[in-house]
């Protein structure tokens, strides 16, 4: 297909183009393109010609009536209407075309006064930011304005006058966008998204207006659009919020800086005018006459100047003075233009400016007036005495306009500025060092800090100085469609030939800049924007110096400045005291340790602990303040208003200890792998006392006491300054993780470390509500377990300061005392009878505190201690007078008769009575079968207790249908051995089969009726085979209800007991539930019979359905003990039930808990005789356990994904932490750490449109 393209020139610039593709765009089509191509490479096959005015003045009266009627002929139907319109209009003499002189000629060009720009298609400009803002809820469209900016500072790059008529365009459809009108009525925040469109453009025009060519009349314009601009109402503020403002980027010296010292030291403020009258009547006799006899000429400069300058580029504040008396120095509304506008009083005329960015060789003069002596260093080197963000500004106005090596110059002189005051900061800290520490407070040094500052003033400096050793520069400009960028690569480029230290390259000031900025100490701004941006700028510029490779020259550049940073006292974030509102240093303190371990560990761990300050934490009682006018309620969780990144802050604070942790880890495994056996199990713990490192070296011989001493220190900055219970109970998570790898020996230090912070935890949610409480004593009692007998000991004997008593004795020492931990540990009897000995005094200390809840766990711990039984028998007696239940009184009655004492359990269940209440129409109370047990217990008893308990009874119970139950049972006959084989053998007339295994015959055969009817050794058993009969009768009719009762009646006769469990397997596949078969399955088990238990849980599995939401379920315990009891029995048991656990468990953190003590130990520890345990841990890369990996592994990306459909903001936090549980199965396999990069990866863009989400997925998982 042929297009038309017509293209017009003026002065080597395109200054308008036609083409009939039809193609609208801001950009010039491919057919304008290769047009303009061909006449650029190929000259001279297209002919110049004249002007046609010209042309036509040449010709005469003929020539021109036969050029007219050619050209109407060859196009009359589109050019003779208009020619005979024009000719009408020349014949008529009032016609307007004959009131002016000459005819038009469109080849002629414009006049030498015209204005000369390239063209730019000011409506389609237009009409695509409109389009683009009007789909902000899209990805795309953000991208599309981000490359339209990029467009603006190509062309500025170019200095093509188009720059700003383009960002004008832009900015007129910004201010038009409607919804800006919408956020101001409904007093809502813009999105993040559109915040950094409107950052960056004020930031354009920063630079814009910073032209150093720019002529007056285009400065002056921009200007007044600009104020116009900013007087709307619906301008957007400079900080996103209404409050504190920040300080004026003119606050520096002067430009002509060069004219005098005084004239170069004015401050703004008539506060600091004065200051400066008295500080120089104090200072006589002359600066120039005291110069010359007490200081050199760095003193010099450093004593006049710099106390100025701190002034000037950071308002320091007095410690005792209020956020409300802070607000007194704040400005007028600012928006996003302001710092744009204030630029109008900046220029490039100053000679001393000048003279940096023209020359690299400009050096202070041998002979110095008084005036110039400030503006060089000791070295001759050139200073630039600004407020150091609008330097920078300079800086990215130099380079956005084409002007590289002027920007990199003037750059080099901010850094030398930079360093002197670093090093008077330095100095001053020095003098008051004593009085700061004593005092233990500072003040606030920068209200605005250099990190997240709109005009980006390090990020600015660090890319001016990187450009020019970037070796790829080209390439790394592109990006890809798969958004991945190709690394930069970069080399050492000298300093220019003028500079003093030859040694140093851009390349190491750099780096030296950006640790300089991030380590500033600077306050928290206000809004949730501000404090984003903060985190967001600081991010990214540590992403880019992790693409910096450290050679020998950076590695010193890092300790030089890390070293600085450490002794900077109050100026830097990382000095011994920092303000309360300083923001952390966390992130970045993390990147120093990376960089620096390999190198020089001792400083890496002396920085990292030291930033892990949370000073707004650790002082709560200030930061309570509400007299600030301007505190507005988080619109997210936290504890303080002002904070609202205060979470993101602390899992940072998080990722920094965890970092510690791992790398302390690493220094000291030589030592520790070489410990084997059970000793690692016993007599290493710290107890969670808090012991002091010497006490702790006699216990660890076997570490080096730096390495011991190294941990200490980590585990004591933790418990100080992380104030999270959560984020402690994730690090000590971690901390037993890297301590008990799966393929070599443990860790004992790293364990007590991860067992110390679980007591830190225990001892914070004690008296707090947390939904991980229970998860956290499990597994703090996992780890005191992995730690040793002294550890589980330990937290026995202080369970008060730790556990609730119901924690204490349902959780803690049942499982202290059960037979899994006495394997676990390979314990002797001494150590069995330690362990229990505590459990029993927990156990009744526990019930003293608290009967309700623990006297029945007391007298089970205690069954086997006659005293502590009897004592908690007592507890249990005392305190059925009290606020006990009917409900529990009966749960302790039915275990002592269970137990074998019928007259106690009669006793609790009389107490229970009187503590009951049934109505007339309660006749589903849950109560009625406890009332009905107690009945029949009496009756078994003799007359005397039935006629005990009826008062009680009628007293209590007002049903009519359950008294009438009452009165049948206890009239059906009189007690006596006859009439109970009577009513054995006539069971099924009487009763139903539930009825007569679970009441009737264990009645009759209970210890309690063989005392009471006084049975000699032919009537117990007549009455036990009678009961034996009842059961197996009552087994074959309901097997559901009545196998596992019919097994116990049946467990003394070989027979009778095999015959029972044939009808329990016979109905295993009929209608038997999963939880009556994993009930009989346990009672298998606990008899003594694990392969019975097995086939029957085996059963159990494969009618059990567990979706991927069921995570609930109450058959989760019942299939994490199936999968325990085959992997104790061995490999092949274990690989026949995992393909039944792949098919029936779809639920992924279920999956995981049975696959992670899988692979821990080795199976066959149940000690079935003739076979032997291997030893040998199992392997997750092969059978059984890869299918039930792979089984878990997909089950976490089907339900992630299933979560992720419907899932709300407030579930986020919840949805992280099921990702982390997902990573760490995703690591079990060798190559697990690339599947879980992929599945990220694969969720980022799946899910791009949740921003939120993927920017807490990015945080915590890179």
């Amino acid at each position: 297909m042929t297009y038309k393209v017509a293209i017009s020139f003026d002065r080597c610039k395109i200054t308008s183009v036609t083409c009939g593709c039809g193609n609208k765009d801001i950009f010039y089509c491919a057919h304008v393109v290769a047009l303009s191509l061909y006449r650029i490479r190929k000259p001279d096959q297209v002919k110049l010609r004249l002007p046609i005015s010209e042309t036509l003045f040449q010709m005469n009266r003929d020539q021109l009536q036969k050029f007219i009627q050619y050209l109407i002929t060859a196009h009359h139907t589109e050019v003779l209407p208009t020619a005979q319109k024009l000719a009408d209009e020349i014949l008529s003499s009032n016609s307007e075309i004959n009131q002016v002189n000459g005819a038009p000629d469109p080849t002629a060009g414009a006049s030498i006064d015209d204005e000369n720009c390239w063209h730019l298609d000011e409506e389609q400009v237009k009409e695509q930011v409109k389009l683009f803002l009007s789909q902000g809820g899209y990805y795309g469209s953000g991208k599309q304005l981000n490359s339209m900016f990029a467009k603006v500072r190509e062309m500025l790059r170019m200095r093509d006058s188009n720059g700003a008529r383009m960002l004008t365009l832009i900015t007129e459809q910004f201010m038009a966008d409607p919804r800006l009108t919408l956020w101001r009525q409904q007093g809502t925040s813009m999105t993040d998204k559109c915040r950094q469109l409107w950052d960056e453009l004020g930031a354009l025009w920063v630079c814009i207006i910073l032209n150093p060519h720019c002529k007056l009349e285009e400065k002056s314009c921009w200007l007044q659009q600009l104020q116009k601009w900013s007087d709307l109402d619906v301008c957007p503020l400079e900080d996103g919020n209404y409050g504190h403002e920040l300080p004026n980027i003119t606050n520096a010296l002067p430009q002509n800086v060069s004219h005098s010292a005084d004239k170069a030291s004015k401050v703004s403020t008539e506060e600091e005018k004065e200051e400066e009258e008295d500080k120089n009547s104090e200072e006589e006799p002359s600066d120039s006459d005291r110069n010359k006899d007490e200081y050199s000429d760095e003193d010099d400069l450093l004593n006049n100047t710099n106390s100025k300058l701190l002034k000037l580029t950071s308002s320091s504040i007095d410690p005792g003075l209020s956020i409300k008396q802070m607000d007194s120095l704040s400005r007028p509304r600012r928006t996003v233009f302001t710092r744009a506008i204030e630029g109008r009083e900046l220029h490039w005329q100053d000679s001393h400016l000048q003279r940096i960015i023209s020359s690299d060789i400009y050096t202070a003069p041998a002979c110095q007036r008084e005036s110039e002596r400030l503006l060089f260093n000791s070295h001759g080197q050139p200073l630039w005495l600004e407020h150091v963000p609008t330097a920078c500004a300079r800086v990215d106005a130099l380079r956005s306009h084409g002007y590289p090596k002027e920007a990199l110059r003037l750059t080099v002189a901010i850094i030398n500025t930079l360093r002197l005051q670093q090093r008077r900061q330095l100095e001053i800290y020095k003098h008051q060092k004593k009085e700061l520490l004593q005092r233990g407070t500072t003040t606030i040094t920068n209200l605005e800090g250099w990190v997240g500052h709109p005009l980006d003033p390090i990020g600015c400096l660090f890319l001016t100085l990187t450009e020019a050793c970037r070796l790829n520069d080209d390439g790394y400009m592109e990006v890809s469609d798969m958004n991945e960028s190709r690394l930069p690569v970069y080399q050492h480029v000298p300093v220019a030939a003028g500079y003093t230290n030859s040694s140093e390259s851009y390349l190491s000031l750099a780096l030296e800049v950006a640790l300089m900025g991030m380590g500033q100490q600077r306050v928290m701004p206000e809004g949730l924007y501000a404090q984003d941006k903060v985190c967001r700028n600081e991010e990214h510029l540590l992403s880019h110096l992790q693409e910096l490779q450290l050679d020998d020259e950076l590695v010193q550049t890092l300790q030089k400045q890390c070293v600085l940073l450490l002794e900077g006292g109050p100026f830097s974030g990382l000095g011994e005291i920092i303000h309360r509102e300083s923001v952390p240093m966390h992130t970045f303190a993390k990147y120093l340790f990376s960089a620096l371990l390999p190198h020089d560990p001792d400083l890496s761990y002396k920085l990292a602990l030291r930033a892990m300050r949370l000073p707004v934490l650790e002082n709560s009682a200030s930061a309570a303040d509400t007299s600030h006018p301007h505190h507005m309620v988080s619109v997210v969780p936290s504890r303080y208003p002002r904070w609202f990144t205060l979470g993101h802050l602390e899992s940072q604070q998080c990722e920094l200890a965890s970092t510690m942790l791992t790398a302390a880890k690493g220094l000291e495994t030589c030592t520790a792998t070489g410990l084997q056996g059970d000793d690692t199990k016993q007599g290493h713990s710290l107890e969670g006392l808090g012991r002091p490192p010497e006490e702790i070296q006699k216990d660890l011989p076997f570490l080096g006491k730096g390495d011991t001493h190294r941990l200490r220190t980590i585990l004591e900055a933790i418990q100080k300054h992380i104030h999270s219970s959560s984020l402690i109970f994730k690090l000590a998570q971690d901390a037993f993780k890297i301590a008990t790898p799966t393929d070599c020996s443990t860790d004992s230090t790293l364990l007590n470390v991860a067992l110390e912070l679980g007591l830190q935890v225990m001892r914070m949610t004690l008296s707090t509500l947390n939904w991980r409480r229970r998860e956290m004593v499990r597994w703090l009692v996992t780890c005191a377990t992995e730690v040793g007998v002294r550890a589980l000991v330990s937290i026995l004997q202080s369970w008060y300061t730790l556990f609730t008593p119901t924690e204490a004795t349902s959780i803690v020492a049942a499982t202290a005392v059960s037979h899994t931990t006495i394997l676990r540990l390979s314990l002797d009897y001494p150590q069995r009878e330690e362990l229990a000995s505590c459990a029993r005094t927990l156990a009744l200390q526990c019930a003293m505190k608290d009967p309700q809840s623990c006297a029945l766990s007391a007298l089970t711990l205690c069954e086997k201690d006659h005293i502590a039984f009897e004592a908690a028998y007592q507890i249990a007696i005392d305190a059925a007078a009290g606020g006990m239940t009917h409900s529990q009184l009966f749960t302790i009655a039915r275990y002592m008769e269970l137990r074998g004492y019928p007259l106690r359990a009669f006793k609790l269940a009389s107490l229970a009575m009187s503590h009951l209440n049934l109505a007339y129409n309660q006749d589903t109370h849950p109560a009625i079968n406890d009332v009905l047990w107690a009945c029949a217990l009496s009756h078994s008893l003799g007359k005397n207790e039935l006629a005990a308990l009826i008062p009680l009874v009628v007293k209590s119970v007002h049903c009519a249908t359950v008294l009438s139950d009452i009165l049948r049972r206890c009239t059906v006959t009189a007690p006596g051995v006859r009439a109970l084989v009577s009513i054995l053998q006539s069971w099924y007339t009487l009763f139903t089969p539930t009825e007569a295994t679970s009441i009737v015959a264990a009645t009759a055969v209970s210890h309690t009726t063989i005392l009471r009817l006084s049975l000699d050794y032919p009537q117990r058993e007549e009455l036990a085979s009678c009961a034996r009969t009842l059961a197996l009768q009552c087994a074959m009719k309901d097997p559901q209800s009545c196998a596992l009762s019919a097994l116990t009646l049946c467990e003394k006769d070989h027979i009778a007991f095999e015959a029972a469990y044939q009808i329990a397997i016979d109905a295993a596949a009929g209608g038997m539930t999963h939880s009556q078969l994993f009930t009989i399955a346990r009672y298998m088990e606990l008899r003594g019979y694990p392969l019975r238990a097995f086939k029957l849980a085996s059963l159990a599995m494969s009618h059990l359905n567990l979706a991927y939401n069921q995570d609930t379920h109450p058959a989760i315990n019942d299939v994490l003990w199936a999968c325990a009891l085959s992997h104790s029995l061995g490999k092949n048991e274990l690989a026949a039930l995992i393909p039944l656990v792949v098919k029936s468990v779809h639920c992924a953190t279920v999956l995981s808990d049975i696959l992670r003590p899988l692979h821990r130990t080795a199976p066959g520890l149940a000690g079935i005789p003739g076979r032997r345990s291997s030893g040998k841990l199992m392997s997750t890369d092969k059978a059984p356990l890869r299918q039930l990996l792979d089984a878990t592994i997909n089950a976490y990306i089907n339900t992630t994904h299933s979560r992720l459909t419907h899932i709300s903001p407030r579930h986020y936090g919840e949805f992280i932490e099921f990702l982390s549980k997902a990573r760490e199965t995703f690591l079990l396999p060798q190559d697990g750490h690339l599947q879980f990069a992929q599945f990220i990866d694969n969720l980022k863009q799946i899910y791009k449109g949740k921003k939120k989400l993927m920017l807490l997925v990015r945080e915590r998982f890179g």
